[in-house]
């Protein structure tokens, strides 16, 4: 079965150049050597400085991601297993790095009998979620849009990371992704010109259907947003080795994440001797539609 890791990488320029950093990443630590191909999702190719780093550049046209007139990029999510050429799937945002001696395909292996999973910190029961848990809509307004009964457990969950293998049922369940984000029942927090989010979409479906993540903690790729607070200012190469990315994802990163990302970097396009590898910034800084977030 052919294995691949699909990076998003859509609009500002920066994403492209991130992408090729995680990109890089990948390479250095044997995902081709260990046959994991390497896609990038874009809708404009040409912004790649480095096409060469891809094995498969996916060009997403506009009306793809225009919802009510409107460019919102977290659309082209719901549509990842519509997208995907692979049989077995890790879809990363662009805005992270592989971090070193982490071999992409041991956590394919790690998640080998497993159909679906996401990223996520734990759940509440939606009765008793907060607004850490429902980041978008308010739990009660969603109990009672989608008429749940408040005993469904509702996850934290994270869409720069998820993995999926082609099958009927999870074609099924994308279905109901895309119902639940075109479909809209409840009002969702705005996020970068979108009315609604791929996340909120996630959370759900997952309580519809009752296919719940794997794990009630899992967390592949390290994130300030899972508020393990004693892991953000370690060093990259300190953090345990339950991570296998860094995530610099969210409108500010810490200076400390900031650095560590940017020696990563560094050091990836060393070795494959590429020059001039992107350094983080803040996204405010070039994302107009951010600067309220």
């Amino acid at each position: 079965m052919k294995k691949g890791i699909l990076i998003y990488a859509f609009g500002h320029r920066n994403y492209y150049h991130m992408a090729e950093i995680l990109a890089a990443s990948l390479i250095v630590n044997g995902a081709k050597e260990d046959n994991i191909s390497i896609g990038v999702i874009c809708d404009d190719e040409s912004k790649l400085v480095h096409p060469e780093l891809f094995d498969d550049i996916i060009h997403l046209p506009e009306e793809k991601f225009t919802v009510e007139g409107k460019v919102v990029f977290n659309h082209a999510t719901i549509l990842i297993y519509d997208i995907s050429p692979y049989d077995i799937t890790i879809k990363l945002d662009a805005d992270m790095v592989w971090l070193t001696n982490r071999k992409p395909i041991e956590l394919f292996n790690e998640l080998d009998d497993i159909d679906l999973a996401f990223e996520t910190n734990g759940f509440d029961t939606l009765a008793k979620a907060d607004r850490r848990r429902c980041v978008w809509a308010p739990p009660e307004e969603i109990q009672a849009a989608y008429d749940f009964t408040g005993e469904e457990k509702c996850y934290t969950i994270f869409g720069e990371f998820i993995y999926f293998k082609k099958s009927k049922e999870n074609r099924s369940f994308f279905n109901r992704v895309k119902s639940a984000y075109r479909k809209p029942r409840v009002k969702c927090e705005a996020f970068s010109n979108g009315t609604f989010t791929d996340e909120l979409a996630f959370q759900i479906a997952i309580m519809q259907t009752g296919n719940y993540p794997h794990k009630d903690d899992y967390a592949p790729v390290f994130n300030q947003f899972l508020l393990y607070k004693n892991l953000n200012d370690k060093h990259a190469y300190q953090l345990p080795k339950t991570f296998y990315a860094y995530s610099i994802g969210g409108n500010i990163t810490l200076p400390w994440q900031r650095r560590q990302y940017n020696i990563l970097a560094n050091h990836y396009f060393r070795v494959l001797g590429l020059q001039n590898p992107f350094q983080a910034t803040n996204k405010r800084q070039y994302l107009p539609e951010r600067i309220k977030l």
